[in-house]
Formats: structure tokens, C-alpha cells, sequence
């Protein structure tokens, strides 16, 4: 008896841990609308459509948002299983706190799989960018700077330039609108 009890509340237990881990990482990531993580500290980051693909359009309101209107999307082509991404996350990762004031944002499509690549078509029609996902579609590896306008494509940046080749790049783009 006393075993089969000491079962039952491992059962219990585990599913109680398991329901847990399913549902507390989906309420810490983001407060919605506002793509704002839920810390007290601003910080660049990217929005990257498998963590969040209700992300609102240029212009609507917003309880956080930004002092100016963006004036620079860079555009991260991504996926788990690309070996240039590996290498330019790092660097990105580091570059990005350099423009935690300032109008740029941050995206990333992931190209993983199909349901990362279709929340990421989703996204890139919620920006504006729908014109510019069709012709990267499914590539990964680099990150191209657009200006949020035009939509037209200013720089593309790899996986072989230096963290400061990439900060002088988004600073020099960004200064220039």
C-alpha cells in the first residue's frame, strides 16, 4: 500500500512539474502588445516571429513605444541548423546593447522549419516586409538593413565582418536617415 502511494504522488507530482514548465516560459517572454521583455532594464532584442508573431504594425498604439519612429530594420535571416548563423548570433548579441536608445529594430526570421518559416511569413506581413521575406525566403546566414519607408534594402551584412564592422555598419545606416 505505502508503495503504491509513494507512485501516486510521484505521478502527481511530475504532472504537476510538467504543466508547470508548459505554461510559466509563455507568460514570462513577452507582455503583449508591447514586445517588451519583463524586465525594469531596456535592452535591443530581437523580435523573432517563433517567440512572438502577433507583433503589432508600424503606427499602432502602444503602451511602450518608442520616443522616435523606427528609422532602421535590421532584418536577421535565421535557423538552428545554419552554421553562419552560429557564428553571427554571438556578434549580434553583443552589438545589439550599442543601440538600446536608439530607432532601430531588431528582427529575426527563422527558417528552422516550416512552422517557424510561416510565423515568420506571418511577421514579415505584420512589418511591411512581405515584398522583402518572398525574395529571402529560406535563406539564412545574414541580416540586411531596410529602411522602414521604402522597404528598400541598404547593406547586407555576413557572418565575416567583426561585431565593430557590424556596428559602424548599423550606426552609419541609421545616421543616415
Amino acid at each position: 500500500m505505502k508503495n503504491q502511494t509513494k507512485t501516486i504522488l510521484k505521478l502527481t507530482f511530475s504532472v504537476a512539474l510538467t504543466v508547470m514548465a508548459l505554461f510559466l516560459p509563455a507568460r514570462m517572454q513577452f507582455d503583449s502588445p508591447s514586445l517588451q521583455q519583463k524586465t525594469s532594464t531596456p535592452t535591443a532584442m530581437f523580435i523573432s516571429a517563433a517567440s512572438y508573431s502577433e507583433a503589432p504594425a508600424f503606427g499602432f498604439a502602444s503602451d511602450h513605444h518608442a520616443e522616435a519612429p523606427i528609422q532602421l530594420i535590421a532584418v536577421k535571416m535565421d535557423a538552428v541548423w545554419c552554421g553562419r548563423c552560429q557564428v553571427m548570433n554571438p556578434k549580434l548579441d553583443n552589438v545589439r546593447p550599442t543601440f538600446n536608445s536608439q530607432p532601430v529594430l531588431f528582427v529575426k526570421f527563422d527558417m528552422t522549419d516550416e512552422f517557424t518559416t510561416f510565423q515568420s511569413g506571418l511577421l514579415a506581413d505584420r512589418l511591411n516586409l512581405t515584398e522583402f521575406y518572398d525574395k529571402h525566403a529560406g535563406k539564412t546566414g545574414y541580416m540586411v538593413l531596410v529602411n522602414p519607408q521604402t522597404g528598400l534594402e541598404l547593406a547586407t551584412l555576413t557572418s565575416n565582418l567583426s561585431e565593430q564592422e557590424i556596428t559602424e555598419a548599423i550606426a552609419n545606416h541609421l545616421n543616415r536617415n
